[in-house]
């Protein structure tokens, strides 16, 4: 009887050190592959915003873009000949609010949106 007693005993610290170390491992695989996932969306997210997507609404003219000054634009085009140094002024269209496509009124100014 008391061998049957000392085997369960053996029996169940041996299972439960097996479940334990079952349980270790688990957890260090879940973390690893946390780990692992998270790395792969930073990268992901990082590669994604080192590069620009053209529209195409420029056409040919994206050959013609230069890089722009530190701290402007990333890309820019100046025509060539042009001398800006005559200029003194800008001149900003008023801003339009377009709605959905099948709308009566496509391009509003904004001052029409205040009545």
């Amino acid at each position: 009887m008391w061998r049957k007693a000392w085997r369960w005993i053996q029996e169940t610290i041996y299972f439960r050190r097996k479940a334990k170390k079952e349980e270790y491992l688990y957890r260090s695989l879940r973390t690893v592959m946390l780990v692992a996932l998270s790395l792969a969306l930073a990268l992901s997210l990082t590669a994604c915003s080192s590069f620009s997507k053209q529209s195409g609404f420029l056409g040919d003219y994206y050959k013609n873009l230069q890089p722009g000054p530190e701290g402007g634009a990333k890309q820019r085009w100046i025509k060539p000949g042009v001398d800006i140094s005559k200029y003194d002024k800008v001149m900003i269209d008023t801003p339009r609010f377009y709605l959905a496509a099948n709308s009566d009124d496509l391009g509003r100014p904004d001052r029409d949106q205040a009545e």
